[in-house]
């Protein structure tokens, strides 16, 4: 399927030297510039499979809602990416968050994690979305006692998976099960293998997708 990426902000400065950066190390995207908001409702008119990134800093917060039947990544630029920002953004519908001043060239990595429907927020943000996830769900440890029956994953590895919903830290993790930090990550390694993602938070994101189905 095809991906578009579109930029929005009012600063055209840092516009034309994101669009450098992306023409240079993602070529193979189609990528649209707009200092303005008005094109958003003609997008959903498009077939593409877009990646939204919103200078926040410049223009109003998108509200997502109007957008929820449209499968699109959406990433918000903001002056600051401290945790009380990333769960407002998390809890709004954004697929990650990173700051204003976030250097050009870590946005080629941001975009393309997004393109495989990963998400862009730190660990302790991921942590709090999970615990809002798991209160939300009254049946949780059936739910997922019955996910895990359902996977072809080794022992071990199902116990690395509920930990790792658990939101809970690769130390934190081989003190529970007893094994060394190291074991712990050559184990999260095979899971993001298994998965086919890069990050651990791409990896939450498929587990709680594939619990929901």
């Amino acid at each position: 399927m095809l991906h578009s990426i579109h930029l929005f902000s009012s600063d055209r400065y840092w516009l034309e030297h994101l669009q450098m950066v992306l023409t240079g190390s993602m070529p193979e995207l189609r990528r649209h510039c707009h200092q303005d908001l008005s094109v958003l409702q003609a997008l959903r008119q498009c077939p593409d499979n877009h990646i939204v990134v919103v200078d926040c800093s410049t223009l109003a917060t998108v509200d997502l809602t109007q957008f929820k039947t449209c499968a699109w990544q959406w990433l918000a630029v903001c002056d600051s990416d401290g945790d009380e920002v990333q769960i407002q953004m998390l809890l709004d519908g954004y697929a990650g968050v990173v700051a204003k001043s976030m250097p050009l060239d870590r946005y080629p990595r941001v975009l393309r994690g997004l393109i495989k429907s990963e998400i862009w927020f730190s660990r302790q943000v991921t942590a709090f979305a999970i615990r809002r996830y798991q209160q939300s769900t009254p049946s949780s440890p059936e739910t997922m006692l019955f996910m895990l029956s359902q996977m072809d994953l080794t022992k071990r590895q199902k116990q690395l998976v509920q930990q790792i919903l658990q939101g809970k830290s690769n130390q934190e993790i081989a003190d529970t099960l007893f094994i060394s930090v190291h074991t712990v990550k050559s184990h999260v390694s095979q899971l993001l293998a298994k998965f086919g993602v890069e990050s651990r938070q791409g990896l939450i994101k498929e587990l709680l997708q594939y619990e929901t189905h």
